[in-house]
């Protein structure tokens, strides 16, 4: 399951993300000449290749062997951006089938375990790597993405607050006196927070009675726990 959900995210992802305009297939398109296929636009394929090359970090010998199993396969890539004629979508149809039927001819079963070729492994990985390089990591989409986390991050710090102070058996006036919370002061600071992070803080040190956690040892370590499972 794990070699068809790699090989599905090889070649089907790279074909829609093709059709979407984001990955530029055109322009890792090769031609073939002499013993090995040339890249019509030399740069983009540079490009493409260090950062894939970072992100597998195999052996560089197994690497340069997959990367010459991906030029071979970019001779077929096309040579104009997506439109949605007979032809671009037989090329593509052809593409994706050579891909698939490489990549499954590269196992077999020995012993009941799987086996697989490691330059096809090879190939497959990079060929993931167009959507990660392309798509997941492209400027625009990480910016948004950095925005999202710090958003993330500052509403599970406000979570966290507001459930260490819900669980607290003391509080601090304004004018610095700390006095004692009531039961029912205790009640309502806890019925304000979200249900699921309610029950997930009082789970691990609800008492046997009234389901309330203690303030002892186990309040702290279910505390901390929140704390190591919020980051």
């Amino acid at each position: 399951m794990d070699w068809a959900d790699d090989i599905t995210y090889a070649v089907h992802d790279v074909h829609d993300f093709f059709r979407a305009a984001l990955i530029p297939l055109e322009r890792l398109a090769h031609r073939e000449e002499g013993p090995s296929p040339i890249p019509l636009h030399p740069e983009e394929t540079d490009q493409f290749r260090r950062y894939a090359e970072n992100q597998i970090r195999s052996d560089s010998e197994l690497f340069e062997s997959a990367f010459r199993a991906f030029q071979v396969h970019a001779t077929k890539f096309p040579r104009a951006p997506f439109n949605d004629g007979r032809t671009m979508r037989k090329l593509l149809g052809r593409l994706s089938s050579d891909i698939i039927t490489k990549a499954n001819g590269a196992a077999t079963v020995v012993d009941g375990k799987l086996v697989l070729a490691p330059d096809v492994t090879g190939l497959v990985g990079i060929l993931k790597q167009l959507t990660w390089y392309y798509v997941i990591d492209r400027p625009e989409l990480a910016t948004i993405q950095g925005g999202q986390r710090r958003m993330l991050s500052g509403v599970t710090a406000s979570l966290i607050d507001s459930a260490t102070d819900a669980f607290a058996r003391t509080r601090t006036r304004p004018w610095g006196k700390e006095e004692e919370l009531t039961d029912g002061d205790m009640a309502v600071r806890r019925q304000a927070l979200p249900p699921m992070l309610r029950d997930l803080i009082e789970m691990p040190g609800a008492r046997s009675s009234g389901g309330v956690p203690d303030s002892g040892p186990e309040h702290r370590s279910c505390s901390a726990g929140l704390r190591f499972h919020a980051v």
